[in-house]
Order: C-alpha cells, then structure tokens, then sequence
C-alpha cells in the first residue's frame, strides 16, 4: 500500500496541519543535571483515523527540539496525506463481505533518560493502516549538552560496532534458545539474531544513554520473527 512508502519521506517535508496542538508541562525535575521539558501533543479524531501524538520539548536546546518536532510532525503529515483515500478503498473491499473497517490508528509515545553528558529521546509510533496487525516503528535522538551535537552510539560509548555485536548476539541468542515458546528451530534463531545484531551503524541507530549502560533496541522483525516482538539489551559501557 502506499502508507507503508510513506514511511520513508523526506524529513525535510514542510509540514502543514489543521490538528489541535497543545503544551503540557512535565513534572519538575529534581536532579541538577535534569533538563525541564514539556510535552507537546497532537490528535485527530475522524472516521478514517484516530491518532494521538506526543512528544518532548526540552528547555535551552532549540537544536534537539526541532529535529523531533520536525520528525514527528512530517512523518505524520505524509500518513495523513493518503489515509483518507486508503482506508476509504479498504472499507469499500470489507463491505462486500459484510466487514467492517475500523480507523487506522497513528500513535506517538515518547521516552526521556538524561545523564550529566546526554539527553536521550526514543519515540515509538504505532501504525495500524488495515493490516492483519499494526506496527511500531522505532527512532531515537542522542545529544551532547555539551557540544550541542547528536551523537552516535560509538561515540557516547567508546564501543565498537564488533563489541556492541558481539555482546547483543550473545544476550539474545542466549534468551531466544531458552524462552522459545513458537517453535521457531534453533538455527533459524541464530540466523535472525546474526543478521539484526551485525556490526553494521544502521543496525545500532536506535539507543538511548544511561549512566552505565545504552539500551539497544531492535525493532519487530529485526532479530526475530514479528511474535517475539521489540528487543532490547542492555550493554554496560
């Protein structure tokens, strides 16, 4: 379908939206080294989809804030450019079989973890656009206060990629042959934890910076089949 394409839009798409937006302020932080943010959101209500979005905004980093806004809210407005015609073309094709189509979902939650060097953001969205399940993709934004730059995992760690390989095969092999509860052979484990956890920069994009560990994330499908789900592993550092 073309919703799935739209995915890969160019973060550099104007955005242009009639949706309600709102500011809500987080719970003030105690720790020095915490940086205070609100959360802005974003929600739609129609016949064809129901979303609801949010996102943080942090103070003093105009930087940061604008990368995920303007992430969030282009990424949204390509969905929404096609969802009408889409999910109108689908309710007609369920009809015809007495069926009918609920509205596609598209939902943004966020998570923060800050340390006195990084703020770390991870969004989750969570489309469903008339498939047999929805899916949730993952995206993350590590920055330097200090340098007021992004930064990758290399770089925030001092890790390699053959290190952070080495160390995710390990903990997911070693977790998938001992909770394998769908059957799935135990070389066929091997094989999709090999690919996902190879050392290549794409396959360790998406982190976030604790004070003694990153938490890896690997998407559904990534590692395993999508009935295992979103994967993480935490690699002291």
């Amino acid at each position: 379908m073309k919703i799935k394409k739209l995915l890969l839009v160019c973060m550099s798409v104007v955005f242009i939206t009639a949706c309600a937006s709102t500011k809500v302020e987080d719970d003030k932080k105690t720790n020095n080294f915490k940086v205070k943010y609100s959360v802005e959101k974003i929600s739609d209500n129609f016949d064809y989809l129901k979303s609801s979005i949010s996102f943080p905004q942090f103070d003093d980093y105009p930087v940061l804030n604008k990368t995920i806004k303007n992430s969030v809210e282009n990424y949204y407005d390509s969905f929404k450019r096609y969802a009408e015609s889409d999910w109108k073309e689908l309710a007609e094709i369920r009809a015809k079989d007495n069926a009918k189509l609920p509205p596609f979902d598209y939902n943004v939650s966020f998570e923060v973890s800050q340390t006195s060097d990084f703020i770390s953001v991870l969004l989750r969205t969570y489309i469903y656009d008339g498939g047999a399940h929805g899916s949730t993709n993952l995206s993350a934004y590590n920055f330097s206060k200090k340098n007021n730059k992004f930064v990758n995992i290399i770089e925030a760690t001092g890790l390699s990629y053959k290190e952070l390989s080495q160390y995710c095969n390990a903990e997911l092999t070693k977790k998938f042959l001992k909770d394998n509860s769908q059957g799935i052979s135990d070389q066929e484990i091997k094989e999709w934890v090999n690919e996902g956890t190879f050392p290549t920069p794409d396959n360790y994009e998406i982190f976030m910076i604790y004070d003694k560990y990153v938490t890896v994330y690997f998407e559904e499908y990534t590692v395993a089949p999508y009935a295992f789900g979103e994967q993480s592993v935490k690699v002291p550092y």
